[in-house]
């Protein structure tokens, strides 16, 4: 069934085509930047976990220009868990991190915490339900987060609802570029 779902949300994001999504992307920006205006309404600065996106997931880089943001991206250790580092965008580096080629922070890089986390997914639904690549990374990093988990995404991303296993994490948030959902916990 996740396989079916996964291969459903690529079709839609497929879609869309590139100029739409550079258009949503922008939509769900301005979004999330309201949203973490009201959460750090107190703070100068906040650590923002962010990613490299993917063709087919939401850019979420021009965050970086909108608020003082400290940003940090996903990693590895020498485990194959992931962890943050502290990078600007423009630092990244291509690695196999993940086991697929994607940009990240430099080995040298300052491992940290960030103080809210913007979680790709295929699919997200209303209950903060997330359904990922199938890897299992964030899931694993979000058992021990404490933090704000804000799921990122296309509108057409949100489902009514998304199979959930014991080991899966909720998010506090979803963003997209026509909505805020707040979940109810």
């Amino acid at each position: 069934m996740k396989n079916e779902i996964r291969k459903n949300i690529n079709e839609r994001i497929r879609s869309l085509g590139s100029f739409h999504k550079k258009e949503k992307s922008l939509l769900a920006i301005k979004n999330l930047s309201h949203l973490l205006k009201d959460l750090f309404a107190t703070q100068n600065e906040i650590s923002l976990g962010l990613y490299a996106p993917l063709s087919d997931e939401l850019d979420c880089r021009e965050i970086e220009f909108e608020m003082n943001i400290s940003p940090c991206f996903p990693a590895t250790d020498p485990n194959g868990n992931m962890l943050f580092k502290s990078s600007l965008y423009g630092d990244l580096v291509e690695s196999k991190d993940f086991g697929v080629t994607i940009l990240s922070p430099r080995a040298e890089a300052k491992v940290v915490t960030p103080e809210a986390l913007l979680i790709p997914a295929r699919a997200f639904d209303l209950k903060g339900g997330r359904l990922g690549r199938g890897k299992g990374y964030y899931d694993k990093y979000l058992e021990k987060f404490s933090y704000f988990k804000i799921g990122i995404g296309f509108d057409e991303q949100i489902l009514n609802e998304v199979p959930m296993s014991d080991h899966d994490v909720y998010m506090d948030f979803v963003v997209t570029d026509k909505r805020i959902i707040k979940v109810k916990k």
